[in-house]
């Protein structure tokens, strides 16, 4: 069964297309995940945030487009996310430690 079809029948209600959907490209959503964050935790985190949100817009999916590349930039977008998030984080607290350091 190809992704289109899968898709219409996950937008019919039938859960256990989505799930063939995740059987079939977790592995590979999880590689890329990993290549982008470098760290297991956040790539299944990231990966899972894709799939979530591929669930949550399908009715939003366009069927002229490959399921697997709209899956894919979702994925990649969260990953970019993170990093953004987590090099905030990082300079913030460089800056905290750095006024710390100056106030002692």
């Amino acid at each position: 069964m190809d992704d289109h079809e899968l898709v219409a029948r996950c937008r019919a209600g039938e859960r256990a297309a989505f799930e063939s959907l995740v059987n079939k490209y977790q592995s590979s959503l999880l590689t890329m995940t990993w290549s982008v964050l470098r760290d297991p935790e956040d790539a299944r985190d990231a990966a899972q945030q894709a799939f979530l949100a591929a669930f949550s817009n399908l009715a939003a999916f366009d069927n002229g487009r490959s399921f697997k590349n709209w899956l894919f930039a979702i994925a990649w977008k969260d990953c970019l996310d993170m990093k953004r998030r987590e090099k905030t984080r990082r300079v913030f607290l460089e800056r905290l430690r750095g006024e710390s350091s100056a106030a002692a």
